[in-house]
């Protein structure tokens, strides 16, 4: 009789279960979480570069206006220095913000396998679509959260591990017999027999 230490051991060992499909459950959400993240940031950048695209063409037309003016004499050279270095700027930023979108596409087709090249992200460019429809009030649920779940079979690892070292150290009642018998092979009359 050892007063629980077996069921301590054995409510241990199903801490330490719940504990590694917590820590499954937690690395699969925050990877869901850096997914998500990503696709943000690549939406994000999305929307950047049609904001570039349209300075840049602004800045075209008005360096494409500035240089008739400066070429027929109406407006001094330095105007049109000053358009072609802010239509580089343009340019420059727009070149920036593909870069970004190039890295974060290579970094979201690393963590969910799909080829950069073959992905296309659904934006809500499109300008016909103005009304982004409202989510509803969800409430936080805070029982199904993967990481507090996580710290929570933690917390429950270290209540078992309390309760284990208290019975390792409790009282045993151990019954324990023996018997002893002598025996021989041999007769009375010299004789060897099998035992």
């Amino acid at each position: 009789v050892n007063f629980g230490l077996n069921t301590a051991k054995l409510n241990n060992a199903n801490a330490y279960v719940g504990l590694q499909q917590a820590d499954v459950d937690r690395e699969q959400y925050l990877m869901q979480l850096e997914i998500a993240r990503l696709y943000f940031n690549l939406l994000r950048q999305q929307y950047r570069l049609n904001a570039d695209k349209q300075n840049t063409d602004r800045a075209q037309q008005i360096f494409t206006v500035i240089k008739a003016l400066t070429s027929s004499g109406i407006n001094p050279g330095a105007d049109s220095s000053l358009a072609k270095a802010e239509l580089s700027k343009t340019i420059i930023s727009y070149n920036q913000t593909q870069g970004r979108i190039n890295q974060l596409k290579e970094q979201l087709s690393l963590v969910t396998g799909i080829t950069a090249m073959d992905m296309i992200v659904d934006t809500l460019s499109n300008p016909s679509y103005t009304a982004v429809p409202l989510l509803p009030m969800v409430s936080a649920d805070s029982s199904h959260n993967p990481l507090l779940d996580y710290f929570s079979r933690k917390k429950d690892i270290y209540a078992s591990t309390d309760n284990l070292i208290r019975k390792l150290y409790g009282p045993r009642i151990l019954l324990a017999a023996s018997t002893w018998a002598r025996g021989s092979s041999i007769q009375y009359n010299d004789n060897y027999k099998s035992l």
